[in-house]
């Protein structure tokens, strides 16, 4: 990766996120004062707090120092040069990113009021902090995590965090007594990544996310009971906060086990960007048998018919689809062997719309696509309106040289997140 333009601020160079970094440790550590994480990662989040969000310098120094005082120790030690390609390896086989830096910076437009403005988000890998390679180490250490973020909470900072550490904290505590049922031995198919944590940065409020995922060794039945077992101890853990949460699963369990050969959970998040109503989301994987087109991924968006699907956010999908998987790109082939399916699952907690309906949205997993990120980009400016006014996706969309700083994007009812 080579970073061909800088900018200035405030007397100092910072890379220029006009291009959306992705990977930070494949830049030369000859570029690099410091193989610490903070040293390589807070720049990258500098420019696009200052370049492509609206933060007045006071959230942004309020951001920084949350994400360098807390969160950075989250992800382990930093990474160390490859002795035969200089390339920056991680030491731990994060499954967050592809060559596995254990955090990803992203930008996300959800409507014209944001006038191209991107809000700026993070995620990171909870690793470690002794180094141990496993799915059980990754569970205890987040425990550890949601204690800080209970402390902080409850903190007056000038920083607004809003997330449910508690309630996570007991998610976390069923997910290492299921890993010690499933994986009484080593386990060559599961990643040892437990835990993600994120946060949306709006203004100088910063909203939690936690996702955990689930073992990719387990067949769907039995990945559904497991996620089964887990909500059921969410509604128990706080009942006047999910009085509907198993039922309205259950209309989305159904639609899996109907599919069990092209659905498959991997993970379940509760995130508080709706604070302080929580949200549930289950995601799942889409698994192409013998053809890739829209068609196939319809369904599952509106779990077989039984929710409906908004008119635009529909075409705008398929007109996405269709853009970047050609007949070319069919199966069996170079295409897409496999999209996400999320699923937004009401709670019935105080506050959300009465009688909210279950809802999905589509991950395009751009490493499937066989093209170039560019190009990507070029079909996301030319078929999401909303992205009209977004100079970072226009420069992006400009080039047609492969920029590798794209890993994924979001359909949410017509708006995407690169």
């Amino acid at each position: 990766m080579h970073l061909q333009h800088e900018a200035r601020n405030n007397g100092h160079e910072y890379p220029d996120l006009g291009r959306l970094l992705n990977s930070p440790q494949l830049l030369h550590p000859e570029r690099l004062a410091s193989t610490e994480w903070k040293a390589i990662l807070q720049p990258y989040l500098i420019a696009a707090l200052q370049r492509h969000g609206q933060y007045t310098q006071s959230a942004i120094e309020q951001h920084l120092n949350f994400f360098t005082t807390h969160v950075i120790p989250w992800i382990g030690l930093g990474p160390s040069p490859d002795p035969t390609t200089g390339a920056l390896v991680p030491p731990y086989p994060s499954s967050l990113t592809n060559d596995h830096t254990p955090f990803e910076l992203s930008c996300c437009w959800k409507g014209n009021r944001q006038d191209g403005l991107a809000v700026v988000r993070y995620v990171i890998d909870v690793i470690p902090s002794g180094g141990e390679i496993s799915r059980l180490a990754a569970f205890r250490e987040a425990l550890h995590v949601m204690g800080t973020l209970e402390e902080l909470s409850q903190e007056q900072n000038t920083l607004s965090l809003y997330a449910f550490p508690s309630l996570w904290w007991h998610i976390t505590k069923a997910m290492i007594e299921n890993e010690q049922q499933t994986h009484s031995r080593p386990c060559t198919r599961c990643s040892p990544s437990g835990v993600f944590v994120a946060f949306d940065l709006v203004a100088s409020a910063a909203f939690a996310k936690a996702y955990w995922l689930f073992p990719a060794c387990q067949n769907t039945s039995t990945l559904i009971m497991s996620m089964e077992k887990t909500l059921k101890l969410i509604e128990e853990a706080e009942p006047a906060m999910f009085p509907r949460l198993l039922d309205n699963w259950a209309k989305v369990a159904t639609h899996i086990t109907a599919n069990q050969e092209i659905l498959q959970p991997r993970m379940l998040s509760i995130d508080a960007t709706k604070y302080p109503v929580p949200r549930v989301k289950v995601y799942a994987r889409r698994i192409f048998l013998k053809s890739n087109t829209f068609s196939d991924i319809e369904p599952h968006l509106s779990l077989g018919g039984s929710i409906p699907l908004p008119g635009p956010f529909r075409q705008t999908c398929e007109r996405l689809w269709s853009s970047l998987v050609g007949p070319e790109d069919s199966l069996p082939g170079n295409g897409p062997k496999y999209t996400l399916v999320l699923y937004d699952i009401p709670t019935g907690a105080p506050g959300e719309t009465p009688g909210k309906d279950a809802s999905a949205k589509l991950y395009i997993m751009c490493q499937e696509i066989p093209h170039v990120d560019s190009f990507v980009a070029r079909k996301l400016y030319d078929n999401c309106p909303v992205l009209q006014d977004a100079e970072l996706v226009k420069e992006l969309a400009a080039s047609s040289e492969p920029t590798a700083f794209i890993c994924e994007d979001n359909r949410d009812r017509g708006h995407p997140l690169l």
